[in-house]
């Protein structure tokens, strides 16, 4: 699986008329010759049209930045698992895959979705709102819930999300394992005091005072 932004729109006076158009594109680029009229959807199920979507979505654009645009793009063997689960299955797991990420962001996350499979390999667009809800005890707020916060992502974000999204489509193999591994290890060395290189000649003192 492969996240992936594909940009962000900076807040301004043309922000929501712009995201408006964006979510129109999505909805209404061609589509394959047997893919199905596409629907939005968001954390809560369905989301009647790409007005109820721009309404929520522009309450919680953030200072610094409107909106985010990311895609996600199973694998091959990750498709293949999603298409036997049908339309549902798809969101869900696109749910999961964001409530995953809002969870190590610390925040509720606004978002919109949709489907395309109009080329070879079929993906999710999405649309997340720039600000998102602080969740208890997850975000140095001393436990307060709720407070707006901008939304940034970080690649090790991206990474994190893409183990998810594997390991909900259903496969698991050890490569699998092993990028589990060390997404846990650089999580522990983040809060680990970073470490100061020695030079040469400090080196070559703590050798010498090894061998005293």
């Amino acid at each position: 699986m492969i996240v992936k932004s594909l940009g962000y729109q900076r807040a301004s006076p043309g922000a929501s008329a712009q995201m408006m158009a964006h979510i129109k594109y999505l909805l209404y680029r061609e589509r394959g010759a047997e893919e199905p009229q596409r629907d939005l959807f968001g954390p809560n199920g369905r989301v009647a049209n790409r007005h109820a979507a721009a309404r929520d979505l522009s309450q919680h654009f953030g200072r610094g930045v409107a909106y985010h645009k990311l895609l996600l793009s199973p694998k091959d063997d990750e498709r293949r698992r999603l298409d036997a689960r049908g339309t549902e299955g798809w969101q869900e797991w696109t749910r999961t895959v964001m409530a995953d990420l809002g969870a190590r962001l610390g925040k509720d996350l606004h978002w919109v979705a949709t489907k395309h499979a109009n080329t070879a390999h079929p993906h999710i667009h999405l649309v997340v709102a720039g600000l998102g809800e602080t969740q208890a005890g997850r975000t140095g707020t001393a436990g307060v819930r709720g407070q707006r916060r901008e939304v940034r992502f970080s690649p090790y974000d991206f990474r994190a999300a893409e183990v998810v999204g594997r390991r909900e489509s259903g496969v698991r193999d050890r490569a699998d394992v092993q990028q589990q591994l060390r997404l846990f290890a650089e999580q522990d060395r983040a809060h680990l005091p970073p470490v100061r290189e020695r030079s040469p000649e400090q080196n070559h003192e703590r050798d010498q005072g090894r061998s005293r």
